[in-house]
């Protein structure tokens, strides 16, 4: 699989006339290696591979992990030593190289790089691309990450009983996402409850969840490395009857969202389906996002499903999440997360939608 992956790096050193190409984001050495995490963070081991090698550079306390899950001996950076200046004499004076391709570089790093080489060229746009598109076992692993989120989020009716507060109830879903198996959340959970609801990314507070409220759950478990994200709105009591209105339109715009989805589709075309469906009601202004994204080691990646004219290609794992939102009163979202074939879309796991 990892030389499979990195033949198509190799192409990108070939098309680029370049001599080695730096990958320091933690889901590309992640992708290219099986080095895995920490999510979310930047990486402590950058992954250097030329025509001829791959290397790691790392610092000694992170020399086992890197053994274990990645089968190398690393090049160890020396505490004594700056992690740049180390690098640099590297490129310089090991490996020879004077075009140098790279995925992610702070502005320090990125100039004393380019002080020191003929080229300097990101390839992150082409390695996003690249990893868009999923092999059986990257979609196997996003089934089962899809599979463990959506038999917590089935409890969440029951756990409403139960639960006080936003975060109890992130923090029981996601207990539960690793009693599934699950390494833990892909994100940082949603529950956004009452007039919260209104807020697209309403991160679980201390708020108490009242009697008659909405309570809006973005959540997704992790599972050998890839992401999972569902969003559901539920109701704790009686919905407020135009909250009800606003659930069952964005319902409506996400299945006619989603019967757009294929291989070969726009993705502005499908967001204009749904954005249809709002005017219909006359409240497409209370639409604030983009219809959706790709998923996989990150829990955000291409392509982004809004205006612009990308295509979707076989292979890609998409959400589509409509959603509506009134401050003062609260809001809306359903997601569902997708796989894109030739002529048509599977979802990745089944949910029931109208769980208010």
């Amino acid at each position: 699989m990892y030389t499979e992956r990195t033949e198509e790096l190799l192409m990108l050193l070939q098309q680029k006339n370049a001599d080695i190409v730096l990958l320091t984001r933690t889901e590309n050495v992640f992708y290219f290696s099986g080095l895995s995490g920490p999510w979310g963070e930047p990486s402590t081991t950058t992954l250097v591979v030329s025509p001829d090698d791959q290397h790691f550079l790392t610092v000694p306390m992170e020399e086992e992990r890197v053994k274990i899950e990645a089968g190398a001996s690393p090049i160890l950076i020396p505490k004594e030593r700056d992690r740049t200046d180390f690098l640099l004499s590297m490129i310089r004076e090991t490996w020879k190289a004077n075009e140098v391709l790279y995925d992610s570089l702070d502005a320090p790093t990125f100039e004393r790089i380019r002080g020191s080489v003929e080229k300097l060229a990101s390839v992150g746009q082409e390695i996003d691309r690249l990893r868009s598109v999923k092999d059986d076992i990257e979609i196997d692993r996003m089934r089962k990450a899809a599979e463990i989120t959506c038999s917590a989020l089935r409890m969440v009716p029951d756990l409403l009983e139960e639960c006080e507060t936003e975060a109890d109830l992130a923090a029981e879903l996601e207990y539960r996402f690793r009693k599934e198996g699950a390494e833990g959340p892909a994100f940082s959970t949603i529950v956004a409850s009452g007039r919260r609801s209104s807020l697209p990314h309403g991160v679980a507070s201390q708020s108490r969840i009242g009697a008659d409220s909405i309570v809006l759950v973005d959540s997704g478990a992790r599972y050998e490395g890839y992401c999972s994200d569902f969003t559901r709105v539920y109701s704790k009591g009686r919905m407020n009857e135009r909250l009800a209105r606003m659930a069952d339109q964005t319902l409506e715009a996400l299945i006619q969202a989603l019967s757009f989805v294929k291989a070969g589709v726009k993705v502005n075309e499908i967001y204009s389906k749904a954005v249809k469906v709002f005017r219909k009601y006359g409240v497409e202004d209370r639409f604030l996002h983009g219809l959706g994204h790709g998923v996989g080691i990150s829990v955000h990646e291409y392509p982004r499903i809004s205006t612009n004219e990308d295509e979707l290609v076989e292979g890609q794992v998409i959400t589509i999440e409509p959603g509506l939102y009134v401050p003062g009163l609260g809001g809306v979202r359903v997601e569902d997360i997708v796989y894109v074939g030739e002529g048509y879309s599977e979802p990745l796991a089944e949910l029931r939608h109208d769980t208010w």
